[in-house]
């Protein structure tokens, strides 16, 4: 599912959960044991400094959009510089929308974002973000009244947005291009 309505909702960090076995007993050899593996492989520094970027630029973009959904800033210069086509067209218009409905957001989203692929030999570049993004306290309102929209569709507030940020070099660097509710995913 596209973004469209359902935009502004936030993220909780998805974990893998961890079995519940125990180490085997040790051998009644002489041999020394082995050493432990590293608990997180090792991240090639170029990957690594990517994933910062990319965070960075994904939590920057969070907090304002939540700035500009307070009052439905479709044109906020700030929030236009972390985007590209076609995610920045689908929030444009989604603000403009709410903008001609004089609907606003109020509250605070959570998110909670995590890195889950980085293709460097792409071309373009692009690192993959999901974010278990929680719009709980995140709700329109009708600007004049402040009394909440009713939600027709009664969907989830807390829902897993998958967001690729693309590289496009020079003074552009890494935008948000695309994102998506993935469906049947919890958080």
């Amino acid at each position: 599912m596209r973004l469209g309505v359902g935009l502004a909702v936030g993220a909780v960090l998805l974990t893998a959960g961890c079995g519940d076995k125990k180490p085997a007993a040790p051998s009644s050899s002489s041999a020394p044991p082995p050493a432990p593996a590293s608990a997180s492989p090792s991240v090639e520094p170029a990957a690594a400094a990517a994933s910062e970027t990319v965070l960075n630029r994904y939590r920057g973009f969070r907090q304002v959009y939540a700035e500009a959904g307070q009052s439905a800033d479709y044109q906020n210069k700030d929030l236009l510089s972390y985007l590209e086509a076609p995610m920045k067209q689908e929030i444009v218009a989604f603000l403009f929308q709410m903008r001609q409905k004089n609907i606003v957001y109020k509250g605070v989203p959570q998110s909670t974002p995590t890195i889950t692929k980085v293709d460097l030999a792409g071309k373009p570049q692009t690192v993959i973000v999901e974010d278990c993004y929680d719009a709980t306290n995140y709700i329109l309102v009708y600007k004049s009244s402040g009394k909440p929209v009713p939600n027709k569709s009664g969907g989830p507030r807390r829902i897993v947005l998958q967001t690729t940020a693309t590289n496009y070099g020079g003074t552009r660097g890494w935008v948000l291009t695309k994102s998506e509710i993935l469906q049947g995913r919890t958080c």
